[in-house]
């Protein structure tokens, strides 16, 4: 009985592996699809901007939170510190949107997690201008899962040089 119990509970925390690939190129298609009805130009991918991302959906998924600053890390405290590490000076105007949602436990429909991560960002004003301002031409992303793998972590940054 004891075995059973522990395979069990082994089931149970068991949690799929995510392939943020597919949801990096679903998500950056949805964007841009927003932008294509606003009547904006479509975001190019940027390295950088996706080190500047990546770098943030780490530190929030770490702490389990949804902040703009990483207070205890001078280097890279703000998006504009962060976007100067990965990319020097070469950006004049820089925004970021956060979000983060549940892991489905079943396996994973790419394109539902991705028209909802979406959906979070169109739903809400300020995420929205940032996606529909035609002054950013170049965007990045980041994924992170938290600790026990039941959220992700998403961060899109936006920049203009």
């Amino acid at each position: 009985m004891k075995s059973v119990a522990i395979i069990v509970l082994f089931l149970l925390g068991f949690q799929q592996e995510v392939e943020v690939t597919k949801l990096d190129s679903n998500l950056f298609d949805k964007i841009n699809a927003i932008r294509i009805e606003n009547k904006c130009a479509v975001l190019i991918r940027d390295k950088n901007l996706d080190q500047a991302a990546e770098n943030q959906a780490k530190y929030i998924a770490n702490k389990e939170v949804l902040d703009h600053v990483q207070k205890e890390n001078s280097r890279t405290k703000e998006l504009v510190d962060r976007v100067k590490v990965f990319g020097s000076n070469k950006y004049v105007l820089v925004a970021e949107n956060l979000l983060f949602t549940s892991v489905p436990k079943n396996p994973i429909d790419y394109a539902v997690l991705t028209e909802k991560m979406k959906s979070l960002w169109e739903n809400s004003p300020s995420h929205l201008k940032n996606i529909k301002n035609s002054e950013y031409n170049y965007t990045g992303f980041g994924f992170a899962l938290n600790k026990s793998k039941t959220k992700i972590y998403v961060v899109q940054v936006f920049g203009k040089k």
